[in-house]
């Protein structure tokens, strides 16, 4: 099975006051709100359960703790 965001799962950028670029989060379908890095956030943007978006050079292991976070947080 590849990843799927949740339904409700959002994505999106944060932004100063002066519309400038600030970072990036993840919503969960509860109101959740988690700030990710920018590579995680294009990887999640590829997340449609059609094919594998994680391990390109990560470890086995990372990669697995890494689903297992998103998952808990209600992202996947």
């Amino acid at each position: 099975m590849y990843p799927l965001l949740k339904d409700g799962v959002t994505l999106g950028q944060f932004v100063t006051e002066r519309d400038e670029p600030a970072g990036f989060f993840a919503e969960n379908a509860q109101g959740e709100t988690f700030e990710i890095s920018e590579e995680l956030y294009h990887l999640l943007l590829k997340a449609d359960g059609t094919h594998a978006v994680f391990g390109e050079g990560m470890s086995p292991a990372r990669t697995g703790a890494l689903l297992r976070r998103l998952k808990q947080a209600g992202i996947l």
